[in-house]
């Protein structure tokens, strides 16, 4: 399945930008798939298209559309919000379509999707409203704050919920706030909306009652009118036109006349309903969080019944299928219940345990969005819609090139390889731990190492391997892995930053009586064979390790929050304020190609060339240096609180008055040229020997705060950026 790269084109500024062409190709590849009676047949589904427009400035765009915030359908197609753009795929010819910033998105990250009754589909993202009419995005809203969500009424208005900014109404040629249109206060956010049978809108307005909108005016129904509490949760309108909600002392109905409650305490509800949904038959569920082993709750109008969870998580959301089964989300993944026992599906079939939005299309089938595509179940396997052919998501945790010259990529739902033609993720599935918290390593024998919440992993070309508490890593403190590095023996060390013990964050967990004062956090050796944890107990100064470097001679250097600790393989040896550094904060450590070692630290930088120590300070330098690189001239260059370079003899101070785009530089590289670039949080900056030039939106840029930077074989910069991953290739045609 192609991923949908793009190179971008002349990017305008501007409210209407013209949909770019369609999809240039397509390549499918097969799924597995079952079809059944009424199930809608996605077997064709298996390609995206790539999707070009004409080049600006050799930049090419890697968005993942993967992580899904929302669904619709319109006729046979299913239109997805995404962290990359919108998708639109179409389940007869098996194609998608993604729509981004260069064609006419005022931003690749939306949160909210919806389709009006006269097709136009609405899109929104963090600050904008736009509308696609079947041929263009139009942006027809800016400037809000907090944009949770849109729905379209059946009157054709759109109503938009933000976060702290009110509700507003357009409709379609006005904008309206809740205070523009009754007596009702702008500034309180909507906790759950509905619209009933007969149009009107209704919205929990948190703890002052639930509010209806009939198209004229509002009213607000509070305790005083029967609610049984101000403090509403989720609210939904049945088949019947009664409107149900949830509050803090049972559920209410309105049936149009007055409000009827039922106490949780006679029901049996220990906690707040979270979900309510309602089946072909007509029976109401309720999902709750609940204390005890009961989460779901039905009533058919007369009497409620309970449902055993049997270990069922509290649902996030529940839906019902056409057969009548319920769907529940939870933190374990996706559940479903046929009338008499649970069947879950976990990371193994797609589903994360994040929150999971679903659709029901046409026929009444159920769509779910996850972090890694579309699934789509058919009552025997699952389908998906996904596009593996580029990063597993939009945030970059770590990028890293290995010897063969393939780049990885590392995010929270998976690692992707790029070998320069195609890409492969790996995930749970694979072997891989799960959530990616660690920087990439290549040992001397070609492995690839890094961190998961899992445990340690290890890529041999073939397969992955964890390393967790079964082969003695003291999961309860390996919080986060910081540093990998190999010394001259071939040992593989990896530094761990320290965490509260878990003690203090898991109440109901039992511990050991001592664990308060054992230390946390530290080191891990792994020698090939076995594991051992170095801790304060055995001489390192501190848990929280930072960095790490081996040098020349076979020691290894730490780097941790209260100076460097040197280890000889034998003996442990600290340096700090005390006796030889500028400050006790080591962030970085950096082997120059003459062996000698840089300590960057809250105090400024220190070098070490084996026997003896010299200090450096200039104005600014004393902000913690977070990158350092040494250029084919042997001219050391460093990145913090803007750009200094050494040339052996003397330092230069390069600010923003030199021509830097701004001050906070978050990563540096130095191109096949020696010159650098620096991702800063105003663009990509390069220096060409002679002046600074810089890469922004405008430029062709995904976004401006550009996180990391690496340089690959042919030279290509790679920029992770904040809502993605771009590409710039500096000699491009």
């Amino acid at each position: 399945m192609k991923r949908c790269i793009r190179t971008i084109g002349m990017l305008v500024l501007s409210a209407v930008l013209a949909a770019s062409a369609g999809c240039a190709s397509a390549a499918k590849t097969s799924v597995t798939t079952s079809a059944s009676k009424n199930s809608t047949d996605v077997s064709a589904v298996t390609a995206i298209s790539t999707v070009t427009s004409p080049a600006h400035a050799g930049w090419t765009l890697f968005p993942s559309g993967n992580q899904v915030n929302g669904l619709i359908s319109k006729g046979n197609e299913i239109w997805a919000a995404t962290t990359g753009g919108v998708e639109r795929w179409d389940l007869t010819t098996g194609t998608c379509r993604l729509y981004t910033i260069q064609d006419g998105l005022p931003g690749d990250y939306i949160y909210s999707i919806t389709q009006d009754n006269r097709g136009n589909i609405w899109a929104a993202t963090n600050f904008e409203v736009c509308c696609f009419d079947g041929t263009k995005w139009t942006t027809v809203r800016q400037g809000l704050s907090g944009i949770m969500r849109i729905i379209a009424d059946n009157s054709g208005n759109l109503w938009v919920f933000t976060l702290g900014g009110g509700v507003l109404r357009f409709d379609g040629k006005n904008w309206q706030t809740l205070s523009a249109i009754g007596d009702f206060p702008a500034s309180l956010m909507g906790n759950g909306w509905v619209i009933d049978l007969q149009g009107n809108f209704w919205v929990g307005i948190g703890g002052q009652g639930i509010a209806r909108y009939d198209g004229q005016s509002w009213r607000v129904f509070t305790t005083a009118d029967g609610l049984a509490s101000d403090n509403v949760g989720v609210v939904f309108a049945n088949s019947q036109g009664n409107i149900w909600c949830s509050t803090d002392q049972g559920v209410s109905r309105y049936d149009g006349t007055s409000w009827q409650n039922f106490n949780g305490k006679d029901v049996g509800f220990d906690s707040m309903i979270l979900s309510i949904s309602q089946d072909k038959a007509g029976n109401l569920w309720f999902g709750i969080n609940s204390y005890s082993n009961h989460v779901l709750y039905r009533y058919d109008g007369k009497n409620w019944q309970t449902f055993s969870s049997a270990g069922l998580p509290s649902p996030q959301f529940m839906a019902v299928d056409p057969e009548g089964n319920i769907w529940c989300a939870n933190s374990g993944g996706l559940s479903l219940y046929k009338g008499n026992s649970w069947q879950t599906f976990t990371a193994a079939d797609g589903f994360n345990g994040d929150s999971i939005p679903y659709y029901a299309d046409q026929n009444g089938e159920l769509w779910f969005g996850t972090a890694s595509g579309i699934r789509h179940y058919d009552g025997k396997a699952w389908q998906s819609l996904n596009t593996p052919a580029g990063p597993e998501d939009n945030q970059i945790r770590a990028m890293f090139m290995d010897k063969g010259g393939n780049l990885w990529f590392g995010t929270d739902y998976g690692i992707s390889c790029y070998n320069g033609k195609t890409w492969k993720t790996y995930t749970e599935a694979d072997g891989l731990g799960w959530g990616f918290i660690s920087p990439f390593f290549q040992d001397s024998q070609g492995n690839i190492w890094c961190a998961t919440n899992g445990g340690i992993d290890c890529f041999n070309s073939k397969s992955w391997r964890v390393y967790d508490a079964n082969d003695g890593i003291d999961m309860q403190y390996l919080t986060g892995v910081s540093a990998i590095t190999q010394d001259k023996k071939g040992n593989i060390w990896f530094g761990t930053e320290y965490s509260k013990p878990m003690a203090t964050l898991i109440p109901g967990v039992t511990y050991p009586p001592d664990i308060n004062e054992q230390p946390a956090g530290g080191v891990y050796r792994y020698d090939g064979k076995s594991w051992q944890e170095f801790t304060t107990k055995d001489g390192l100064v501190n848990s929280t390790v930072l960095t790490i470097a081996a040098d020349n001679r076979g020691n290894v250097w730490f780097g941790t929050e209260a100076g460097v600790s040197r280890f000889d393989g034998t003996n442990w040896e600290t340096f700090n304020t005390s006796n030889e550094l500028g400050g006790n904060d080591v962030a970085f450590i950096f082997k120059d190609k003459v062996g000698n070692l840089w300590f960057s630290t809250d105090g400024g930088l220190n070098q070490f060339d084996g026997t003896s120590w010299q200090s450096f300070s200039l104005a600014g330098m004393n902000d913690t240096m977070y990158r350092i690189a040494e250029d084919g001239n042997g001219i050391i260059w460093c990145a913090g609180n803007g750009v200094f370079r050494f040339n052996s003899q003397s330092w230069q101070s390069i600010t923003t008055e030199n021509g830097l785009p701004s001050m906070s530089i978050f990563g540096l590289v130095l191109g096949q040229d020696g010159n650098p670039w620096l991702g800063t949080q105003e663009g990509l900056a390069h220096f060409d020997g002679t002046s600074w030039q810089t890469f922004t939106i405008e430029k062709g840029l995904e976004f401006n705060d550009v996180l990391s930077v690496l340089i690959d074989r042919q030279g290509n910069i790679w920029c992770d950026t904040a809502y993605g991953l771009a590409r710039y290739t500096p000699n491009h045609s």
